[in-house]
């Protein structure tokens, strides 16, 4: 798979919002080796938050608000 071939994917996939096609293209990508693992999961979570109205990032600790206090 050529990179234009796999960003073109990736970018259907982000106007789709489809997250299935969106994961696929990336590991297309790392497949290619046109970027690494840690670059995809990074590419992946840009994503994600560009599509939630809220950062991903307030998720974490949830249910440990006893250890907060």
């Amino acid at each position: 798979m050529t990179l234009e071939t796999s960003v073109e994917k990736l970018n259907e996939g982000i106007k789709a919002i489809d997250l299935i096609v969106v994961r696929n293209a990336i590991e297309e990508l790392i497949d290619g080796e046109y970027i690494d693992r840690l670059q995809g999961e990074y590419l992946f979570q840009d994503v994600l938050n560009d599509w939630c109205t809220f950062p991903l990032s307030s998720f974490k600790g949830a249910g440990n608000n006893e250890n907060q206090n």
